[in-house]
């Protein structure tokens, strides 16, 4: 009887114990979540620094590079959403496991 209890005790402790470790992952998770979009807010500080400078259409050298760098800061913005997409979903992975 004593050992039921024990064990009883013990599998309540473990599932405490394990939706601690979930709802921990939770907040790492939203601090990805908010850390990604810190950082997109400034590449699009950037490009739109870039388009207010942007340079006259005879400077070819300079207009290719401020084209590239549109181009890699627009890149790095569809990357943080993905990785943002891939958080949501790892968050409603975890609540599915706390839930069950």
């Amino acid at each position: 009887m004593k050992n039921n209890i024990a064990d009883s005790i013990n599998g309540e402790i473990t599932q405490k114990i394990l939706d601690l470790h979930l709802i921990n992952n939770i907040k790492e998770s939203n601090l990805k979540i908010k850390y990604l979009n810190a950082k997109t807010k400034f590449y699009e500080n950037q490009i739109q620094l870039l388009k207010e400078s942007k340079p006259l259409k005879f400077r070819k050298k300079a207009l290719k590079q401020y084209y590239e760098q549109i181009t890699e800061y627009e890149q790095k913005i569809k990357n943080n959403y993905k990785e943002i997409e891939e958080e949501f979903k790892s968050i409603s992975q975890i609540h599915e496991n706390i839930k069950s």
